[in-house]
């Protein structure tokens, strides 16, 4: 939001430097920590895995340099921060559950032979 609004409402140079950085401190650390959570805990699938991480993360940055031009254009940029911190936001709730059943679902998984 810091972004799309210190851009839109022309607010000092920082304040979207600050939520641009912040957007792509998170953008770079989520497939680190996904990639590092799968090799540590399925270490027998980990290369088939950190491909598909690395292809997903690799798709998702190609699209979104062709979507976000055209949507910013279309809907503002106050309107396109909006949405994607409810996308954000949504993924990080996501974390919930692995956090109160991430042990649960390890040990259920150990069970499958690879």
């Amino acid at each position: 939001m810091l972004w799309g609004a210190g851009i839109e409402d022309r607010l000092p140079p920082m304040v979207p430097i600050v939520g641009a950085a912040t957007t792509y401190a998170v953008l770079c650390a989520v497939p680190g920590i996904g990639m590092t959570y799968v090799v540590d805990c399925y270490r027998p699938v980990s290369k088939e895995t950190l491909t598909v991480i690395t292809a997903a993360k690799n798709t998702f940055a190609f699209g979104l340099s062709f979507a976000v031009f055209p949507w910013i254009a279309k809907d503002g940029l106050v309107k396109v921060s909006g949405y994607q911190i409810l996308i954000e936001g949504v993924i990080l709730l996501m974390t919930i559950p692995m956090y109160i059943y991430g042990a649960r679902l390890r040990m259920w998984t150990s069970k499958f032979v690879v």
